[in-house]
């Protein structure tokens, strides 16, 4: 008997439980005019620092087989050797040009199913100016650049756009296309 009581007691209990919670809610629906926002909305936030000035963005020269055209705040013809590691299932490739004050110019691509020669469109390809208080990147994250990989080694790379990363003073946009060949 003393079982059925306990049972009773639980089963009474919940649903005392359910109702206060039901009751709760319901009186919160309505404690606020219909329409109206209780808190103000929260400012927009920006995650974009002021732009820099990077000067002259013109990372030409150096001797070597690549070849990749830049348009937009970096731009020109960026040739010489890239620097390149292959490990497991990544390869990375990346070059560093000069430029005016003492700055510097990276271009890195990554391609991370690395299985050799073939078609890759899962890449990541980035640049950045290294020397400014904050350094400004660009990354075609969202945008991918179709990359051919040949038997010799060379990276084709197919129109490709960088856009401004957030968090960093970059603006505009830079596009590349050409060949990359490493060391």
């Amino acid at each position: 008997m003393k079982v059925y009581g306990l049972w009773t007691a639980a089963v009474i209990g919940g649903a005392g439980l359910v109702a206060v919670i039901a009751i709760t809610a319901v009186s919160s629906v309505d404690g606020a005019p219909r329409g109206r926002v209780v808190a103000p909305p929260a400012p927009a936030v920006t995650t974009r620092e002021p732009a820099v000035w990077i000067g002259d963005c013109s990372p030409g020269g150096g001797v070597g087989p690549s070849s990749i055209r830049l348009e937009g705040p970096c731009h020109g013809l960026l040739t010489g050797r890239f620097a390149c590691v292959h490990d497991g299932e990544l390869q990375t490739l990346s070059i560093r040009r000069p430029l005016a004050a003492g700055r510097a110019f990276y271009l890195t691509i990554v391609l991370t199913e690395f299985e050799g020669p073939g078609d890759y469109s899962q890449d990541i390809v980035s640049a950045q100016v290294v020397g400014p208080p904050n350094t400004p990147r660009w990354t075609s994250l969202g945008s991918r650049t179709p990359i051919r990989v040949t038997r010799d080694g060379t990276f084709e790379l197919g129109d490709g756009v960088l856009l401004p990363e957030p968090g960093t003073p970059a603006s505009g946009v830079i596009t590349l296309r050409g060949r990359a060949v490493c060391r």
